[in-house]
């Protein structure tokens, strides 16, 4: 999503959500669709991309940016990657040489 963003909506089947900057302007953007679960990497990547994670009495607790690189050592690794894995070892990849899309 763009810097600077107002508001956002997200439509009711949730393939697409709708963002609207301060200055007025409209982005549609698609949401991908995966036929399979997300795997119990994703939620530590969205924490250590943030670099906060909550506790079960949501207190915020900062996350290392030690924790990053191992899990971006560990998707990296990753063999032949389909579906999440493969999005995620483009995600870690270097963004200097990455592809633009996965």
């Amino acid at each position: 999503m763009p810097n600077g963003s107002a508001d956002t909506v997200i439509s009711g089947n949730i393939r697409r959500f709708v963002s609207m900057t301060r200055t007025n302007t409209l982005s549609v953007w698609t949401i991908p669709f995966l036929a399979q679960p997300a795997l119990e990497w994703l939620p530590t990547l969205a924490e250590t991309v943030g670099g906060k994670r909550l506790t079960e009495n949501n207190a915020e607790i900062l996350i290392s940016p030690n924790e990053y690189l191992s899990l971006r050592q560990q998707l990296s690794a990753l063999g032949k990657a389909e579906g999440w894995s493969r999005w995620g070892r483009w995600f870690v990849s270097d963004r200097r040489t990455r592809t633009i899309s996965s």
